[in-house]
């Protein structure tokens, strides 16, 4: 199954650390850089916090092993589409 959905995040809002329900999730990043600051996707890794640099139409992939947050937004608009799968079993 595959779900879609368009992601914008409020000034002043972050969202704390997680992992997520979806076996994969693929997002894809629709505002430029200078549109917005704060909001930065974080993964935590073995080697500890890595922020992915994301340009317009670039994609970040991960499934629901890792867990990451996102930085609260300081300012501007921040526009992404997210792609989610899970899989099912029969």
């Amino acid at each position: 199954m595959l779900g879609l959905g368009l992601f914008h995040v409020l000034n002043g809002c972050s969202i704390n650390f997680h992992t997520d329900y979806s076996n994969k999730t693929m997002q894809v990043m629709l505002s430029e850089e200078n549109d917005y600051t704060g909001c930065e996707l974080v993964f935590v890794t073995g080697n500890g916090f890595e922020k992915p640099r994301r340009r317009p139409g670039n994609a970040t992939i991960h499934d629901n092993s890792i867990l990451h947050g996102v930085t609260e937004m300081k300012s501007g608009v921040r526009h992404s589409l997210f792609f989610l799968r899970n899989e099912v079993m029969f």
